[in-house]
């Protein structure tokens, strides 16, 4: 059985290669003390995926001009889902394509929060309006 500091050390690894295989990159400070921090940015949206060994979570935040959007996502052992559901969606994510981008992801199914307040530490667990038969 895998020790948590050999999963942690795999999950990093997963999410440096993956990441950077698909053109994602880590400004300076991340690079310099190797944090698993990276930025993608596209026509539509600044994308920032941070992975937090100590919680087991990826804060994972949509940033453009007018709009910013954080989720907390809890992935379990295996980070692979979600960083194909990443990858698969980093050239369209924009404010418009986020409600999306969160079905996404909980139908792989992901634990998804969405993050509040100035100190991020304000959440709320998502539910997908699919399975509780809610519309907007």
């Amino acid at each position: 059985m895998e020790d948590n500091k050999d999963q942690v050390k795999r999950t990093r690894g997963r999410i440096t290669n993956r990441l950077k295989k698909e053109g994602w990159y880590r400004e300076a400070a991340a690079e310099k003390f190797n944090w698993p921090d990276y930025e993608f940015i596209s026509e539509q949206a600044k994308l920032e995926f941070f992975y937090s060994a100590a919680d087991g979570w990826v804060h994972f935040g949509l940033l453009t001009e007018d709009e910013e959007g954080y989720l907390r996502i809890h992935f379990g052992d295996d980070v692979d889902p979600l960083l194909d559901a990443v990858i698969g969606a980093q050239q369209r994510l924009s404010p418009e394509y986020w409600d999306t981008f969160i079905e996404i992801l909980l139908a792989i199914p992901l634990r998804v929060y969405a993050v509040h307040g100035e100190d991020e530490e304000d959440v709320v667990e998502l539910r997908s309006l699919i399975t509780t038969g809610k519309s907007n």
